[in-house]
């Protein structure tokens, strides 16, 4: 009874295939980094070396990920998730449990582990991506999700992993996301692809193609990670073929504001791509907005436009919370700050009208922590700040204090 029982499990050591852009893998996306999934001799495992799926599952550090959670203790892996829960935020790690616990196949994988932690593998979501390839500037970025900073970092010799770099933009993708997808058999459910831009990525469309012509699309939700600033009709002409797609809108502000912070946007292609989603009958639509410095005194314009929507169901909206770079973390505000933040997301939660309130009380309690690891590199983020701001305003983007003029005594 204690694999039921106990509070700190979570579904995807089971249930996931999980890959970094340079084909790293990991439990999940929202692994602290570099948390990686090892081998016996503690070697990260590439996608690109895996040669079954049952030998990954099996003799690699998820065995003892699957041991310790069945025991009640906690992963240090999988530490952002417990983080969170214990500041009263829901993690994503409770939104898997929510789905999974009701899975006959997770349910049954979950009583017969193994006194040794093995498994009988049978993977239901997947999150390939493996590639870097993107379209956006966005200002919390760096080269290693987007190839359009490689030539600003460089330039200005800001420091970055050049060596993932060049793993996530690996030739090869298409053809290990497509020889995975095909060994997977018939228990997928879900296919995640983030990014990079995943409207770009070439290995993902023809994954989707095999999927349709293979049959088992019908079964399948998609799931994408997306700026829509830009649109392929030949990804979304395959979408009918699909059980659902739930398209994850990536916007950080209302218009300008999401200009500045997702350099390269423009608000009216958004819009213009959101009309392409209407009369989609298979379609569930969330906007994801990374929190951080430059908008959390903006969240209710943000709330008010998408509330504003009436032709397009908007089911959410998910709240990523930015860590790096330093100074754009909401948890390094000074008090006075937080509290004018705060003030303006109870507005929002006083609404009758408001349809997000778990995620707007979430933001709350994140935004009343405090992050004293961020005051020793003070140095550090500020000339990164000063770079990264500069470079904005070169490029003619309206100066940022002037959209958000609770910014000028900060910066």
């Amino acid at each position: 009874m204690e694999k039921e029982v106990s509070d700190v499990i979570c579904p995807l050591p089971w249930v996931h295939l999980s890959s970094d852009l340079d084909g790293a893998m990991r439990i999940c996306c929202n692994t602290y980094y570099p948390g990686t999934i090892v081998d016996k001799n503690d070697r990260t495992i590439s996608i690109y070396e895996i040669e079954t799926l049952e030998e990954y599952f099996n003799k690699s550090s998820l065995v003892e990920i699957r041991k310790k959670m069945l025991r009640g203790v906690r992963p240090k892996i999988c530490s952002k998730c417990y983080d969170q829960e214990d500041l009263g935020i829901i993690s994503v790690r409770n939104k898997f449990n929510e789905i999974y616990n009701k899975n006959e196949k997770y349910r049954k994988q979950l009583l017969d582990t193994s006194e040794d932690g093995e498994i009988e593998v049978k993977v239901q979501s997947i999150d390939i991506s493996l590639t870097n390839v993107c379209n956006l500037m966005c200002i919390m970025c760096s080269p290693r999700a987007s190839t359009s900073l490689k030539k600003y970092f460089d330039m200005n010799k800001i420091e970055y992993d050049k060596n993932f770099y060049q793993k996530a933009s690996n030739k090869s993708a298409n053809d290990i996301t497509i020889k995975l997808i095909e060994n997977l058999g018939h228990d997928l459910g879900e296919y995640l692809t983030t990014g990079g831009e995943p409207f770009l990525n070439k290995a993902h469309l023809n994954a989707v193609k095999m999927l349709v012509k293979s049959g088992e699309s019908k079964k399948i939700k998609l799931t994408y990670n997306t700026n829509l600033t830009i649109w392929s009709e030949d990804l979304a002409a395959l979408w009918e073929e699909f059980k659902l797609v739930e398209i994850h809108i990536s916007i950080d502000g209302y218009g300008k504001l999401n200009e500045y912070i997702r350099y390269g946007s423009k608000w009216n292609s958004i819009l213009r791509n959101l009309e392409k989603l209407k009369g989609r009958k298979n379609l569930s639509i969330q906007i994801h907005c990374a929190v951080q410095i430059l908008n959390i005194f903006n969240i209710d314009d943000l709330h008010r436009w998408i509330s504003s929507i009436n032709e397009i169901e908007i089911k959410n909206i998910y709240f990523n919370y930015v860590t790096e770079p330093g100074w754009l973390d909401i948890r390094a505000l000074p008090w006075s700050y937080k509290k004018l933040a705060w003030a303006r997301i109870l507005k929002i939660l006083e609404n009758k009208d408001c349809r997000f309130h778990p995620n707007m009380r979430d933001l709350m309690l994140y935004l009343k922590e405090k992050n004293t690891l961020l005051e020793a590199d003070e140095t550090k983020r500020v000339v990164i700040k000063k770079k990264l701001l500069r470079y904005q305003e070169h490029n003619q983007l309206e100066d940022i204090c002037e959209m958000v003029p609770e910014l000028k005594y900060l910066f």
